[in-house]
């Protein structure tokens, strides 16, 4: 730490300079007064940048939710014209009410709750049990 003569002797040296130069002190607050708001308007525009290319950014995002969320309003709004149509009323009534067209023969298959069900035993099968002719039969017409 200095001494407090050093100091007042380096405070007196530094105002014979201002004294010699004709500055004074009031120009000097206000240059450092100056510097400040200078400063600060510099972080603000920077900041107020910053914030815009973020907002930017936010803003392209909701663009995309709002293009996906119209094509789901289109996609819903298709659905409610058709369940609204005639068409779809005639086969929901057809279907939950067992109604039927004239000429056509409705036939009603009771099947008991415990009965299992049986499976082929042709879908049932060991790869290497079974010929390569036969497995792509299997693959491709599906018997």
């Amino acid at each position: 730490m200095q001494k407090p003569e050093n100091i007042k002797e380096k405070a007196k040296s530094l105002r014979s300079k201002f004294k010699g130069k004709n500055i004074s002190v009031k120009f000097l607050v206000f240059d450092l007064a100056l510097l400040i708001i200078i400063v600060t308007l510099t972080f603000n525009i920077y900041r107020a940048y910053n914030d815009g290319i973020r907002n930017l950014g936010r803003l392209k995002i909701e663009e995309e939710k709002l293009l996906k969320l119209q094509e789901e309003n289109s996609k819903l709004s298709e659905q409610e014209s058709y369940y609204n149509s005639i068409e779809f009323r005639k086969a929901y009534a057809r279907d939950s009410l067992n109604l039927s067209k004239e000429g056509e023969t409705l036939y009603l298959v009771i099947r008991d709750e415990n009965e299992e069900v049986t499976v082929d035993e042709d879908l049932l099968f060991n790869p290497e049990s079974v010929s390569k002719s036969k497995q792509w039969k299997l693959l491709i017409l599906g018997r």
